[in-house]
């Protein structure tokens, strides 16, 4: 604040300047003589240390109104405390007495702007060796730092995590960095120890400035290790970790055919027009075709299928050393004849007793039903009947139907033409015919 003013006015840039001990800070001071005369104006600093302070030009002439700039500089001793100061800067006169001006000050002085770094470890081995860069800021200001190997070893490359960092003061923070061998590196140079030099570039935020300071330097060592030497060192752990691999890799592309095995069923149908039990008497036939005849895990897993009375379900079961698990599911028939198998269980009916079927469409993609989907049980199903209707009727089959155990024949319709085709003389009186037998689906 200014204390005085009379016929001559000093302007300062700032009246709070802050200096880091053992560094220096400057503004320009702006001179104005007001007076009709000209004079000469003396400058001078009460309430600071001599030694503190200086002025580029302690004495100034000017005319009226005139004015002129004069560098005020701030240097400390690194051994000055950190604290607050105040002082006042002085304007006098010489031939004029009373005139003068003095203008309040305060220099904040900080710590050194100092800056701790070590490596850990100092020397690591490997394709990628890991490090610790340990960074401390022992000032009072924030300090920016960027990271880098210093160009001293062409044959080291490093990447850190993050190149670019703040710490606060009085922190201390840890950032993780890889060395390697750079590309091209010779072969007697890739074989020996590499020294090399982390350069770490801080830039301080002092007040209201960027104060940059010398580089810091931190040595290291690196040796490269090719990254076969695991392998040549643990032979059967790998060779484990790899067969376990192709295993698994093996049977992902086998398991399509696997599940294929499973549920492929004889091609022999029944002979023409010979019908002999509902698709439900036939239950037992189909499990064990599956069992016996397809499956080519039978020494280890149990597979079969039975038909449930109540709203056309069915029970597809497995059975192994090592899970044992039911799917329930019910059936549905499209409008075109296909039938479709849809996950989920029972659950009690607490109004009118019984069970309701609950879906639960996502129960078919779990363990173990990757080996046997029953969705590929029910389209195996739903072939071998298209295939018999198909082979029963080539000509005069439109449309075939299945509701519950009842298979539905829609056919096409007779002409009264003479001959009567062959498809007309079945012995139907409409052209839906109910038929309560299916096949025997071998």
């Amino acid at each position: 604040m200014v204390l005085e003013a009379s016929k001559v006015d000093l302007k300062l840039e700032t009246t709070s300047m802050t200096v880091v001990a053992g560094d220096s800070a400057e503004q320009e001071i702006t001179l104005v003589n007001l007076t009709t005369l000209p004079d000469n104006f003396d400058l001078k600093v009460e309430g600071l240390p001599s030694g503190w302070y200086s002025f580029s030009k302690p004495s100034v002439n000017l005319f009226p109104n005139w004015n002129e700039t004069v560098t005020f500089k701030v240097e400390l001793s690194p051994k000055v405390r950190p604290n607050q100061y105040s002082g006042r800067i002085i304007v006098t006169s010489r031939s004029q007495p009373g005139v003068s001006m003095e203008v309040q000050i305060e220099i904040v002085v900080l710590a050194p702007l100092k800056l701790e770094a070590r490596l850990q470890p100092h020397q690591a081995t490997g394709f990628k060796a890991n490090y610790n860069l340990i960074l401390r800021n022992r000032s009072m200001s924030d300090v920016i730092m960027t990271l880098q190997l210093s160009a001293d070893n062409p044959y080291c490359v490093g990447l850190f995590t993050p190149p670019e960092i703040k710490i606060a003061p009085s922190e201390a923070q840890v950032v993780k960095f890889k060395v390697q061998l750079a590309p091209k590196t010779p072969a007697d140079q890739a074989q020996q120890a590499q020294p090399f030099e982390v350069q770490i570039q801080p830039k301080w935020v002092v007040g209201d400035q960027t104060v940059s300071t010398p580089d810091l330097l931190v040595d290291g060592e690196y040796k490269h290790q090719s990254k076969w030497i695991f392998i040549a060192r643990h032979p059967f752990f790998v060779a484990g970790a790899v067969l376990l691999v192709l295993t698994f890799l093996l049977w992902v592309i086998i398991l399509s055919f696997i599940q294929n095995s499973l549920l492929l069923l004889t091609e022999k149908l029944p002979p023409a027009g010979v019908v002999r039990g509902s698709l439900r008497v036939e239950e037992n036939i189909f499990s064990s075709n599956l069992q016996a005849k397809v499956n080519p895990l039978a020494a280890f897993v149990t597979m079969k299928v039975r038909f449930i009375e109540e709203n056309q379900q069915v029970e597809i079961s497995l059975k192994s050393f090592l899970v044992t698990d039911k799917m329930i599911g019910q059936l549905k028939v499209d409008p075109e004849g296909d039938l479709s198998f849809t996950a989920g269980r029972l659950v009690p009916d607490t109004i009118n007793g019984g069970f309701n079927f609950k879906a639960e469409p996502n129960r078919s993609n779990d363990l173990p039903w990757m080996f046997i989907p029953p969705n590929k049980v029910v389209d195996r199903l739903n072939l071998k009947l298209k295939t018999w209707l198909i082979s029963q009727n080539q000509q005069g089959m439109v449309k075939a139907e299945i509701e519950g155990s009842t298979l539905y024949l829609r056919l096409q319709p007779c002409p009264a033409a003479d001959p009567i085709p062959a498809y007309c003389k079945l012995p139907n009186t409409s052209n839906t015919l109910g038929i309560p037998n299916l096949p025997n689906l071998k």
